[in-house]
C-alpha cells in the first residue's frame, strides 16, 4: 500500500448519484501543496495503510474537484480557508498535526513592517493561483504563480515586492535553490489539518488515531524537519 502518482485526467465517480463507494479502490488524494509537509501527509497516510492515488491539480480546480468527491483526502488545510457553504456541507477535518508559521516574506534588504492591512495596497503581492487570502480585498496588485516557490522566484526578481510563506517551506526551498529573499513578521499561525470528505468518514478515527501515535514517539516532528 501507499501513494500511486497521477495527473488529474478523470477519477471514479464515488459519491454521486448514490453510487456505492468501492472501499477497495486506491483513494484519490490531493498533492500536498506545501513543499515542507510533503513528507508528513504521505507519512500519515502510509503510516495508517491507506491505499491512495494522488490527484495533481491546481488550487482552484482541487477545491472543485473536492466538492465533487473526485479527490477525498486533501492536506494541508486550515477550516477557516475551507469556509465556502460547498465546502462546508461535505467535509471533515482531521485533529491538528502541525502548527504552521506564517510570514510576509520580501526580497532581501526590502523588508518592511506590516502593521495594518492597508499598507498592502502599496506593494505587489505575489500569490499562489487559486489561493484565498484573508487580506484579499487590500491587494491593489497580484502576481500569481503556480507554486510557493513561484512566490520567492516572483520576488526575487524584483516582480513583486512581497508574499507569504510558511517557515517550513521557506526553509527547504531556500536550503534546495537560494533567492535574494528573506522572512518578515509573523502573520499568524494555524493548525493544519488533513480534510476528508464525509463520504469516508470513516477514516477519520484511523487518522486521528494515526496523528496520536506518530506525534507519542516524535516521528511527526523527524519528518517535518
Amino acid at each position: 500500500m501507499g501513494p500511486h502518482n497521477c495527473l488529474f485526467q478523470g477519477a471514479p465517480d464515488l459519491t454521486k448519484n448514490g453510487s456505492a463507494i468501492d472501499y477497495d479502490a486506491p483513494l484519490p488524494v490531493a498533492l500536498a501543496d506545501s513543499p515542507a509537509l510533503s513528507r508528513v501527509w504521505h507519512g500519515i497516510l502510509n503510516e495508517a495503510g491507506l491505499n491512495t492515488i494522488v490527484v495533481a491539480a491546481q488550487q482552484g480546480r482541487r477545491r472543485r474537484l473536492f466538492v465533487d468527491g473526485f479527490i477525498l483526502l486533501d492536506c494541508c488545510a486550515v477550516p477557516a480557508f475551507r469556509d465556502r457553504a460547498e465546502e462546508q456541507a461535505i467535509q471533515l477535518f482531521s485533529d491538528s498535526f502541525y502548527e504552521a508559521r506564517e510570514h510576509y516574506v520580501f526580497r532581501r534588504g526590502e523588508t518592511v513592517p506590516i502593521t495594518d492591512p492597508e499598507q498592502l495596497r502599496n506593494y505587489s503581492f505575489a500569490g499562489v493561483r487559486g489561493f484565498e487570502y484573508s487580506f484579499s480585498n487590500y491587494l491593489s496588485t497580484r502576481i500569481d504563480g503556480r507554486s510557493v516557490d513561484d512566490v520567492l522566484i516572483l520576488i526575487h526578481k524584483g516582480r513583486a515586492n512581497l508574499g507569504t510563506i510558511n517557515d517550513r517551506d521557506f526553509a527547504k526551498l531556500m536550503a534546495e535553490n537560494p533567492h535574494d529573499v528573506e522572512l518578515g513578521e509573523i502573520i499568524f499561525t494555524s493548525d493544519l489539518r488533513i480534510r476528508l470528505h464525509k463520504s469516508r468518514s470513516d477514516l477519520l478515527p484511523r487518522i486521528n488515531a494515526e496523528i496520536e501515535r506518530l506525534n507519542a514517539d516524535n516521528r511527526l516532528k523527524k519528518m517535518v524537519g
